[in-house]
C-alpha cells in the first residue's frame, strides 16, 4: 500500500512537471528566473567600470573583478552556481545582454523537459495476479508477554503529587472540609448557602478483587488533653 501511494505521487509529480514546462517562456527553468530576480535586487547599489572588453570592476562598499569571457568573479559564487550573481548581471546590463545567456546549460528548458521526460508505468491490481497452486501464507502466532498484565494506571508526568488536593477544591476557591480541624470551628458555607465539602460520612474505599468495598465510619481528631500544671511546693 505504501509503494503504490509513492507511485501515484510520482506519476502527479511528472503530470504536473510536464504542465509547468509548457508555459515557460524563454530558454530556462522555472526556477531560474526567480534566482536571477533574487540576484540582481540590489543591482543600483554597486558601480561597473569597464577594464578593456569583458573585464569589469564593480565596486559599491567591496570591490570585485568579473571576467564575462571565463566566467570568472573574484568572489567565486559565479563558479559555485553557474548563475550571475549581483556583480556579474552589472556587468552584463553595462554591455546591455541578457544574463539567461551566461548561465550554464544544465539550467536550460531542454534539459528541464528531458529530466521530466521519462515516468513511470502503472501497476495492476491484486485481482490481475496469476494464480498458483501454493496455499495461502498463514499469519504468524500470536505471543503472549510473559508476567501477569499491567492493570495500574500510569499517570501523566504533569500531575504531580498536589494534583489530589486542587481536585478537591470547591468552585468558589474554598478548601475541602478535611483540610480544617474540630478546633476551627464550622466550615466555610458556598455561595449557594450550603456547606461546601462537608460530607456527612467519610468513607474510604479499598479496591480488592473479588471482593466488595470496605466502608469505615467517619474520622475525627480528638483534642489533646492539657493538664494544668501545679506551683511547686517551696
Amino acid at each position: 500500500m505504501m509503494l503504490e501511494k509513492i507511485r501515484i505521487f510520482l506519476m502527479k509529480m511528472f503530470y504536473h512537471k510536464d504542465q509547468e514546462v509548457s508555459k515557460l517562456r524563454g530558454n530556462c527553468g522555472p526556477n531560474i528566473s526567480l534566482k536571477v530576480e533574487e540576484f540582481g535586487k540590489d543591482m543600483r547599489l554597486w558601480t561597473t567600470v569597464p577594464n578593456g572588453v569583458d573585464v569589469f570592476k564593480t565596486y559599491s562598499y567591496n570591490r570585485y573583478k568579473v571576467d564575462l569571457a571565463a566566467h570568472i568573479f573574484t568572489s567565486n559564487l559565479w563558479m559555485l552556481s553557474d548563475i550571475p550573481c549581483v556583480h556579474g548581471q552589472v556587468a552584463i546590463n553595462f554591455i546591455h545582454k541578457d544574463p539567461i545567456q551566461f548561465f550554464s546549460s544544465w539550467f536550460h528548458k531542454d534539459k528541464y523537459v528531458a529530466t521530466h521526460m521519462e515516468n513511470i508505468l502503472p501497476v495492476r491490481g491484486s485481482n490481475m495476479l496469476p494464480r498458483i497452486e501454493f496455499t495461502n501464507p498463514l499469519p504468524h502466532l500470536v505471543r503472549r508477554v510473559p508476567g501477569r498484565p499491567k492493570i495500574k494506571r500510569v499517570k501523566h508526568a504533569s500531575k504531580s503529587q498536589d494534583a489530589k488536593y486542587l481536585s478537591q477544591r470547591c468552585y468558589d476557591g474554598t478548601p475541602p472540609a478535611s483540610e480544617y480541624s474540630v478546633h476551627d470551628g464550622a466550615p466555610p458555607v458556598s455561595k449557594s448557602g450550603s456547606l461546601a465539602n462537608t460530607p456527612k460520612k467519610r468513607t474510604k474505599m479499598i479496591a480488592r478483587r473479588g471482593g466488595k468495598a470496605k466502608i469505615t465510619g467517619p474520622r475525627h481528631k480528638t483534642p489533646k488533653k492539657t493538664h494544668d500544671k501545679q506551683p511547686m511546693r517551696q
